[in-house]
């Protein structure tokens, strides 16, 4: 830029925070970078759900910030900020922003952006508070937006877990695992000065080799920033996106109260998915559905990114996929009519699982009212087909095998589905045990739940009394093996594109997905998710708590490098898949894997002992 016009622009920029504050080298370093951009009266600068890498200032004119419907939120004149929320957060726009009047805009690329804040406190302060204001506002604009509303305080689920400075780093790691948390607080006579983390542990203890009998204070982190119990869930959330931390000590009067987690906020967001969940029930057509789709991806690498654990991100995707799907059944409603009998939209595999990744097709079916006449068998095919498009113009690729709802094998009464399920168990094949996968695993998405309850119920207690049924279920099981061979070395992929790697789903998940199923059928109770089939099976008298306990864990742990290795393809443009390289991983990383593959392969062969000779 011409210095007569960095000059000029110095003196309109030195007129509003935060560069009033800067030296006249700090503003003017600044100005070096800017561009001038001049737009016309009604120019659309950026839709919701559009990707924004800019911060614009307006210079002259003024600028309109709009919701979904079209409702003015804001109106911005001269000197004003506008799309530091995106680019602060890397989320995708909330608001769409237009041209009032014909404008000229200050533009900052995220690059200047993020180096200046970097290097000016003023800066940084100053868009900090200013997003915090920002993503209440938009959070308000949604109604039923719970994260603007809810207090942190009544998102803690237990007392502060705290040890004093002087306790040994080996005391304190016991404390950690005695009570379960990922954080404890470090006090000095009952008073806050620091917190140390399970990555504090990795980093600064077993990477750096340390003696673990040094003070716990030699490794906690002292510059702390809280919460006070009454800020909302989106300061927490805004907080912990600004530091890039996953920890905060939350004060009531003053006094510790507790840590809130990035996990904590994620579980809570998994009961409240606001984030999409509210613009997909708003969409009215098909094309608004498929563009509110495409910010998924960005969705789970931001889950990825803020290290919520892998059940939480499953829980969040798939409540991602229910509302597309119900919201797709709805326009079909109004496309074809509203049915006529009562009938249920089942969700298989995987999302009735809860436990959908960045990589995930579609498997559905439709269960009908036993009065359903040929007509209304037809009519529920349309609505099907409209959904299953749908859902793959969502990016839910329609299912190789065909394990869909437009199916008419698949479009079934209640009394077809029950005779469908005997069969299944009563008189298994090979094809047969191909379909248990994926068809015991259901969950009713729209609908009559009552006829998914009432099938649940007849195929539990119908399978628990099979035991020739869940032999064979097993022995179809160990198609799916974990990788390990002798001297625990990795088993890899021989052949084809992903030679060389860990296939984590098929060799890693599967087979724990598979015990669990297995387990909870023979024991005649009723569970969908993995992990709430494991815990519901503590309670029996013929499973060890301790091995269930390792199954959980070897779960939580495979699927957690899962999604983190998702959300690195995402970052880098690639298509996100399962299989991963065992050289990408640390040392301590590989030996944790294999120590999971080993439970897994122990558990398997103590469930065959269960139905040897059957």
């Amino acid at each position: 830029m011409p210095a007569i016009e960095v000059k000029e622009l110095n003196g309109f920029l030195k007129q509003y925070p935060p560069c009033d504050e800067l030296s006249e080298s700090a503003l003017s370093n600044f100005a070096t970078n800017l561009k001038l951009a001049y737009y016309k009266k009604g120019t659309v600068l950026f839709h919701i759900g559009d990707t924004n890498k800019t911060l614009y200032q307006i210079r002259s004119g003024a600028v309109r910030l709009l919701d979904q419907e079209k409702n003015l939120v804001s109106k911005l004149a001269e000197g004003k900020y506008f799309g530091y929320l995106s680019v602060l957060a890397g989320t995708p726009v909330q608001l769409q922003a237009v041209c009032e009047e014909d404008c000229l805009l200050i533009e900052c690329g995220d690059t200047h952006f993020d180096a200046f804040r970097k290097n000016h406190s003023i800066f940084e302060k100053y868009f900090t508070q200013a997003y915090g204001e920002r993503i209440r506002l938009a959070a308000s604009v949604h109604d039923s937006n719970p994260l603007s509303l809810e207090t942190i305080g009544s998102k803690l689920s237990r007392e502060p877990v705290a040890i004093d400075k002087t306790a040994t780093i080996q005391e304190a790691a016991r404390a950690m695992a005695d009570n379960n948390v990922s954080a404890l607080l470090i006090l000095d006579m009952q008073e806050l000065v620091g917190i140390v983390t399970d990555k504090d542990l990795r980093k600064r203890v077993v990477a750096q080799a340390m003696d673990i009998s040094e003070p716990v204070s030699s490794i906690m982190s002292q510059k702390l920033i809280t919460l006070d119990s009454e800020q909302s869930v989106a300061s927490a959330l805004v907080s912990m996106m600004q530091n890039n931390i996953h920890h905060l000590p939350v004060l009531k009067n003053s006094e510790l109260y507790g840590v809130v987690t990035v996990n904590d906020i994620a579980r809570y967001q998994a009961r409240h998915p606001v984030f999409m969940v509210g613009d997909i029930n708003k969409q009215k057509t098909l094309k608004e559905l498929v563009a509110v789709s495409k910010r998924v991806p960005e969705l789970f690498a931001h889950l990825v990114k803020m290290d919520a654990k892998a059940s939480d991100v499953g829980r969040m995707m798939t409540s991602i996929t229910d509302a597309l799907t119900s919201r797709l059944i709805e326009l079909a409603f109004e496309k074809f009519g509203h049915p006529k009998i009562k009938y249920a939209w089942l969700a298989l595999g995987s999302q009735a699982r809860n436990e959908q990744t960045a990589k995930t097709d579609q498997d559905n079916a439709l269960v009908l009212a036993n009065n359903a006449s040929e007509e209304d068998r037809t009519y529920f095919l349309q609505v099907a087909e409209f959904v299953n498009l749908g859902l793959d113009a969502c990016g839910y690729v329609l299912c190789p095998g065909d394990i869909m709802a437009g199916n008419p094998k698949w479009c079934q009464t209640l009394a077809q589905w029950q005779k469908c399920f005997s069969n299944w168990i009563t008189v298994p094949e090979p094809k047969a045990l191909m379909h248990v996968n994926i068809f015991f695993d259901l969950r009713c998405i729209y609908g009559d739940a009552e006829l998914i309850n009432e099938l649940q119920n007849s195929v539990s207690s119908l399978a628990s009394n099979h035991q020739v049924f869940l032999a064979l279920m097993y022995k179809n099981s160990l198609g799916f093996q974990p990788p390990l061979g002798f001297f625990r070395k990795f088993v890899l992929e021989k052949n084809g594109e992903h030679k060389n790697t860990l296939d984590l789903k098929h060799h890693g998940l599967v087979p724990i997905i598979d015990l669990a199923r297995i387990y909870i059928l023979a024991s005649g109770k009723s569970a969908t998710h993995t992990l709430q089939r494991f815990e519901m099976l503590k309670t029996g008298a013929n499973v060890n708590t301790g091995d269930i306990n390792n199954l959980m864990d070897a779960f939580e742990f495979v699927s957690y490098l899962r999604i983190q290795h998702q959300g690195r393809q995402l970052q880098r443009g690639i298509k996100p898949d399962n299989h991963i390289k065992p050289s990408e991983l640390s040392p301590l990383v590989r030996d944790q894997l294999r120590s999971a593959f080993e439970v897994v392969a122990t558990a398997q062969k103590a469930l065959g002992n269960q139905y040897a000779g059957i």
